[in-house]
């Protein structure tokens, strides 16, 4: 059985290795990406809300023109879960299907 409960953070460092688009803040994992055309951001963000219903867990994001930012907001206890990190890998091959390309949080 896959193991879906919170992780302690000394066990982040080799989970995000896996995941070197992201940034871990205290409450979340977040990313940006810019895409070829608002048509492409949106197609994105289609893609990434049909992943989220597969496993019931779904991001914030904001969308602006080309650009997607995507934030997985930790559960009430402030610790990043296996959810969280299949989330955001599906998120990541999403992003990759269309050519995004990962930019600096503002």
């Amino acid at each position: 059985m896959t193991n879906t409960g919170p992780r302690p953070r000394p066990d982040m460092g080799q989970q995000l290795d896996q995941l070197p688009d992201w940034q871990l803040g205290d409450d979340a994992l977040r990313v940006a990406y810019r895409f070829e055309s608002s048509a492409t951001a949106l197609e994105f963000i289609a893609t990434v809300g049909l992943e989220a219903e597969k496993i019931n867990h779904h991001p914030d994001m904001i969308w602006r023109r080309e650009t997607v930012q995507v934030e997985i907001v930790f559960s009430s206890l402030k610790k990043v879960a296996d959810q969280d990190l299949q989330l955001a890998a599906r998120i990541g091959s999403s992003a990759d299907a269309v050519d995004g390309i990962p930019i600096d949080l503002e």
